[in-house]
């Protein structure tokens, strides 16, 4: 039986826990459940009737304005004006439900599963989701989506029946999924002016206020609205947001203030960056779908509806797909992004060639639209840019082969002031819509009408006092980044995007300008580049991850993903430059299943030997031998004599294991050593021998203030030398030892004293089925704590017992504990440790003995079982226990058995039919 996502959220003296429950193996079952606590408030009033006609009114002003505002989209900014049906141009994305996890780590045994129809993104279970997040990267498809389900929603309702295509088929099944929702309030975040930040209010002044028949309907009757009916609130652009700085609130957020309701879902599109920007919790996320590139059925059909769409025929369908299809090799992922791929398509259209680069593809699309603006309404003579202190400098050497984009640079610099000031201005937040003054201040009238004819700028009226509004908004946000960067490039403004990126966050924020800055102006990259590697190594976090390494939830793991995104990132900007003669700077690399890639893995290589001489750390993981082998020859690893850190969980070879050590001896500070195979989403453990060439790498190395080994054989005199190294080196602020064998005497080893009394800096010591005979540990610093079965049992029922005077321990792993009086000393042990944030037990045999918490525990965050037996009766308790705190909780289970069958489906069905949770 599988329970996944078990979420509770309790209210007022009740806690808010979020327990989330995957792979709970029974005999027979194997089935996800998803549940939310969501309190015990009373029914809503039902509907009152004389607020019917009134509700209905609202209904049908909703839909009226949503079919006049968006059922077309635009086709492509080089045919400016033409626009289609959205219910007949659009074609179904590539959506994979997955597992929000903040810390950014890899979920084991949580595989990601495809969206079939919209009840995959609705619903858990029979119950609707609260909170549900969309993320893909730009132009891949998040806005049509969400305007789909806008227009789809206003057929259920009795709109007008939109007509589409023979060859776009609309699900019953979707139909009928939205017709669950009484109202529909959809917010396209990028137009959201002022200073407004509470979600009411944003979806009054964006919705309510542009109805016909808007004085009907007052600030309370929304309230009203919101609390009592069924409603999807869309934040179309979520990434396109900010908090405004001159508001009166004080409560500064990342994402719109709303109110708890019951009865809202809350369907949020954004790039997955904005998420970890806003540091959106786990207990937050109902359902998080990852949006990707079009496959390759969605590809032929898009390139059909654009073809149909541009010649009226569908004759060149296939001469469309060859020219597509020639690029894949060069463009990789790019000719499944959409809006990539109908810019590609327009430049075929035009018989163009589209260049080997994205910055490439826009300066060829840009190229064409200033032509035929110029073919159709004459040359343009314009002035320089206004408010410009400086010119200035010459085209780029990157557009010598785009002549109307040299003819017109100053144009399109000033059209990068607008997307830089948008960007950096400390005044107007980074979004795509512009207030006229802006955009007058920069632009004449003339520049402004020409920007609007190629398609560059769009404008958009809105209701004033006294006289017509006009905001400017790039046609898409990509756009705006493009031009960004050219204005960078075109006055090295490298200061304002040093300043803005004060963060990792921040900097992935800017992937795009980066990229497009890469490729317009290397050497300026390769500048600024440098300048970010010098900022980012006075990060505190990037000291720390270089220090010492993270075993459990603690903060350390939650910027490791974001390292990764951060090297993709350069990847695609080394793709974009000139390199002659220029460096791309990264001092953290990682090797994993992305270098199966061909073209990811030579970038990477150029990459990495860019920065030999100044690389810092290394993370290779879920690599077979073979590719490790082939890793250490491709990236020359034997030549890296700058690392700080190395960590290794994948298969290792005895000799490769031994270059990778002995390489960096006088400059590593931490090392993890994990010897395992993966296979699927589980890894498997594979002892291996350490080698004498490696033990002497480990123990003469001066900086080393962090050693944690898995899975390796020892023999006996090595496991000696190591103690007494260990016991020497002072200095030390994390060491684990986990899962070694001795070579010389298996599970018989008498086993080595360890004494780290004099430790006074050890913050993370890890113990578990190691031949340790006995140890003191300092417990001054120790802040986080792996311990299991040990070959003396004494061992660890003395370790146990200790932790109860470590004032800092934060986080706490029980590993193979099986003696019942070790597990009853485990379990007490944990009643003193009121200070825990994280706690995770593995493969224990709990039976009916319970899990209690001390509801002293008031910082515990996250609780995680893996591979646990326990009763059906001890998973009832803890659930109950939960509610004791006030804090938010999470429960990871993975492949726990829950005993006897017939209680958990009960249990289960209770869960189901609760009020008091939602699934």
């Amino acid at each position: 039986m599988t329970i996944k996502d078990v979420c509770g959220r309790f209210q007022e003296k009740m806690s808010t826990c979020y327990i989330q429950i995957n792979r709970i193996n029974t005999t027979t079952f194997n089935q996800f459940i998803n549940i939310t606590h969501v309190g015990t408030s009373d029914s809503p009033r039902g509907i009152e009737h004389k607020d019917e006609r009134l509700r209905k009114d609202l209904q049908e002003d909703l839909v009226t304005f949503y079919e006049d505002e968006y059922k077309a989209i635009p086709v492509s900014p080089l045919v400016p004006g033409h626009d289609a049906n959205i219910l007949d141009f659009y074609v179904k994305p590539n959506m994979q439900i997955a597992q929000w996890n903040i810390a950014g780590r890899f979920t084991r045994g949580s595989p990601k599963s495809q969206v079939i129809s919209y009840k995959d993104v609705f619903m858990n279970g029979s119950s609707k989701c609260h909170d549900i997040y969309v993320t893909a990267k730009a132009g891949n498809g998040k806005t049509t989506f969400a305007k789909r389900l806008c227009m789809i929603w206003c057929c259920t309702k009795g709109g007008s029946k939109i007509s589409y295509s023979r060859y776009i088929i609309i699900e019953e099944n979707d139909l009928a999924m939205l017709q669950t929702f009484s109202f529909l309030f959809f917010i396209p975040l990028r137009e959201v002016r002022g200073n407004e930040c509470d979600l009411d209010d944003i979806i009054y002044s964006q919705v309510i206020d542009r109805l016909s028949r808007s004085q009907l309907y007052d600030r309370s009757f929304l309230k009203t609205i919101l609390h009592e009916e069924t409603s999807l609130v869309i934040l179309e652009g979520l990434d396109e947001w900010f908090h405004p700085e001159r508001s009166v609130c004080t409560n500064v957020s990342s994402i719109p203030h709303r109110k708890p309701r019951e009865k809202c879902t809350f369907l949020s599109t954004t790039r997955v960056s904005k998420m970890y920007q806003a540091g959106i919790k786990n207990s937050r996320v109902d359902k998080y779908i990852k949006m990707t590139e079009l496959g390759e059925e969605s590809v032929k059909q898009l390139i059909h509806n654009v073809v149909l769409s541009m010649t009226g025929t569908d004759k060149e369908v296939e001469s469309a797909e060859k020219f597509i299809q020639q690029l894949r090799h060069i463009l990789s992922e790019l000719a499944a992004t959409p809006i990539i791929l109908i810019q590609l398509l327009c430049l075929w259209r035009d018989g163009r060639t589209t260049g080997k680069t994205i910055c490439d593809i826009y300066l060829n699309i840009i190229e064409l639209m200033l032509q035929l603006r110029e073919e159709r309404h004459g040359k343009m003579c314009f002035s320089t840019a206004r408010n410009q202190t400086e010119q200035s400098k010459p085209p780029p050497s990157s557009l010598k082969k785009y002549e109307y984009c040299r003819k017109y640079y100053q144009l399109l610099v000033s059209i990068g002031c607008i997307s830089f000031k948008g960007t950096f201005s400390g005044v107007h937040s980074p979004s795509l819509v512009y207030e006229s003054s802006i955009v007058q201040s920069i632009l004449s009238e003339k520049e402004i009408r020409c920007c609007l004819q190629m398609g560059i700028l769009t404008e958009k009226t809105a209701k004033g006092f006294s006289k017509k509004v006009s905001n400017y908004s790039f046609n898409h946000k990509t756009y705006q980044e493009f031009f960004t960067a050219l204005y960078v490039q075109a006055y090295s403004s490298t200061e304002c995007v040093l300043a803005f990126c004060q963060n990792l966050e921040t900097i992935l924020s800017m992937k795009s300008v980066l990229v497009f800055l890469s490729g317009l102006n290397s050497e300026l990259f390769s500048l600024l580049s440098h300048q970010l590697s010098n900022a980012m190594s006075d990060f505190c976090f990037l000291r720390s991850f270089r220090r010492i390494d993270a075993l459990m939830n603690s903060d350390l793991s939650e910027n490791h993903h974001l390292l990764k995104l951060y090297q993709d990132m350069n990847i695609s900007c080394v793709r974009e430059c000139e390199l002659e003669g220029k460096t791309v700077y990264l001092d953290d690399f990682f090797l994993d299943e992305h270098i199966k890639n061909k073209e990811y893995c030579c970038t990477l290589r150029t990459l990495i030997k860019m920065n030999r001489q100044r690389i810092k750390s290394l993370t290779i993981t879920d690599l077979s031998a073979n590719m490790l082998r082939e890793s250490v020859d491709m990236f020359q690893l034997n030549r890296m004599d700058t690392l700080v850190k190395i960590f290794i969980r994948c298969e290792i070879d005895e000799k490769d294991l031994d270059i990778l050590l002995k390489s960096s001896v006088k400059t590593l500070k931490c090392i993890r050593i994990v010897s395992s195979i993966w296979k699927g989403s589980c890894s498997t453990r594979r002892h291996i021998p350490l080698s004498e060439i490696a033990c002497n790498a480990i123990e003469n190395m001066p900086e080393l203030v962090s050693l944690v080994m898995e899975y390796l054989i020892l023999t006996h005199s090595q496991l000696e030398n190591l103690v007494t190294w260990v016991e020497r080196k002072i200095t030390l602020e994390q060491f684990g030892l986990s899962g070694i064998k001795c070579k010389d005497h298996g599970e018989t080893c008498p086993g080595a004293a360890l004494d780290m009394s004099g430790h006074s800096h050890i913050e993370s010591l890890v113990l578990d089925l190691s031949p340790v005979s006995n140890i003191k540990v300092n417990l001054a610093a120790l802040q986080e704590c792996s311990v299991g079965e040990c070959y003396a049992e004494c061992v660890l029922f003395d370790m146990l017992k200790n932790l109860e005077k470590a004032n800092k321990l934060r986080a706490v792993q029980y590993f193979h504990l099986t003696p019942p009086k070790v597990i009853e000393q485990a379990l007490n042990t944990l009643q003193k440790l009121t200070g825990l944030v994280s706690l995770e037990l593995h493969e224990i045999d709990l039976g009916q003995t319970d899990l209690k918490l001390p509801e002293s525990m008031k910082n515990i965050r996250c609780i995680r079982l893996d591979d646990m037996k326990l009763s059906e009766t001890v998973l009832q308790n803890l659930l109950t226990r939960i509610k004791m705190f006030q804090q938010p909780v999470r429960i990871d289970m993975w492949n726990c058995q829950i005993t006897p069958e017939d209680s958990f489906l009960m249990l289960k069905d209770s869960i189901h039919s609760s009020d008091e949770f939602r699934e």
